[in-house]
């Protein structure tokens, strides 16, 4: 019997799609594993594949042995190889996004500006501080921006979706995995309200802790659904309703969880207005105050795009994402590397592939009323002896 013949997929004008895809080149989980991505191989890739991708990344390099602190060399010579993998690529013909990496020196930033790059990437260091972060990345809008705050480049922040600084800077777009992660931790992003009682996704989101076990610290007790008091629980029961998901199916149901989070962010991109980088935060004094970029600066988009990240062979993910209306998607070609091209034709113009995917199911006790009201009868307890704050 011969095997069935799969015809090669048409593709789908660019904003028609069921999917919008960043590529990204899978250097981080290869580095994570000691190996390298072969750009060459990379390049290829794209060359076939380009009528299906929105946007990809350059193949920039990671300083270091994974597990090991980094030197200072280490990293000029990492920025050195990113840049020049970047010059190979456009060499070459192709459009990647580069990539300025903190912790590397800020020549290579003003070179990407120098050069005329129109989208340039901003990864942060995940191991700092939020506050070291912040002080960093206000340098880096400092150069990208004019004095009015407006950029002269597109921005795209790498795995960035904390929404304190998705709103202090003007980003093109961002991608990250909160959307999952979180939810697999049990929580889901509840917008916050105003002084007038109106959704506000300028101001820090609620991270509700709705499954678990009992918290031990009391201000993640005091985050948990059974802790918040009365009119917090109303809200919270609302946003869920309006999102068609019960408190019950938030507890128990991963995957109702990660369609809470899913669409959070699908609505703060939707309702985040842009703004120029304020000019009270702008960095002064020094390189900044000599730098003068020559650029026309230009702010031409109203709302930012997330590229929620994902893999192609979880049917669960890619099925909750269609289910939600995301198109934007951010994909590895470490994961594209070793699967048919056709695979990602189908992804791209049907929201999903043919791959089988089975979630653990969860734990038989975790759908015990009775355990439920114990936890809630530990909190009232530890309310009544410390109170509410």
């Amino acid at each position: 019997m011969k095997r069935e013949r799969l015809d090669p997929v048409k593709p789908i004008p660019k904003g028609k799609r069921p999917v919008e895809l960043f590529m990204d080149s899978g250097v981080f989980p290869a580095w994570g594993r000691g190996e390298k991505i072969d750009i060459k191989a990379y390049c290829d890739f794209i060359k076939r594949n380009a009528d299906f991708l929105d946007c990809y990344a350059s193949v920039d390099y990671i300083p270091g042995v994974f597990g090991k602190p980094v030197t200072r060399e280490e990293v000029e010579f990492s920025a050195k190889y990113s840049y020049d993998n970047h010059q190979k690529m456009k060499g070459w013909g192709f459009k990647p996004i580069p990539i300025f990496h903190q912790g590397e020196n800020f020549k290579w930033l003003e070179q990407y500006l120098k050069d005329g790059e129109p989208y340039i990437g901003i990864a942060t260091r995940k191991d700092l501080s939020g506050e070291v972060q912040r002080d960093w990345l206000d340098h880096c809008f400092t150069m990208l921006t004019n004095d009015d705050g407006v950029p002269f480049v597109k921005t795209h922040g790498f795995g960035i979706t904390t929404i304190s600084q998705l709103v202090r800077y003007p980003w093109w777009s961002s991608d990250s995995t909160t959307w999952a992660l979180a939810a697999g931790f049990g929580l889901i992003y509840v917008p916050a309200l105003n002084a007038k009682g109106q959704l506000d996704y300028t101001m820090q989101p609620f991270r509700i802790i709705m499954s678990g076990r009992q918290q031990k610290a009391w201000s993640s007790a005091r985050r948990q659904y059974e802790g918040l008091n009365p009119s917090e629980r109303e809200w919270v029961d609302m946003w869920l309703d309006h999102l068609g998901i019960t408190p019950h199916d938030a507890r128990y149901d991963p995957i109702s969880r990660r369609s809470a989070c899913l669409k959070y962010f699908l609505a703060f991109a939707r309702n985040h207005p842009i703004a120029p980088f304020a000019e009270n935060i702008r960095h002064g004094g020094g390189f900044f105050q000599d730098y003068k970029h020559k650029g026309k600066a230009k702010l031409d988009w109203d709302r930012m795009v997330i590229y929620n990240s994902t893999h192609m062979a979880n049917g669960q993910f890619s099925r909750i994402m269609t289910e939600a209306g995301c198109t934007h998607r951010l994909i590895s070609y470490w994961e594209c590397m070793s699967k048919p091209d056709l695979t990602l034709h189908r992804y791209v113009t049907q929201g999903t592939t043919n791959m089988s995917y089975k979630p653990r199911p969860p734990a038989h006790d975790w759908d015990d009323d009775r355990w439920t009201s114990q936890r809630r009868f530990k909190l009232l307890e530890r309310i009544k002896a410390y109170g509410q704050d």
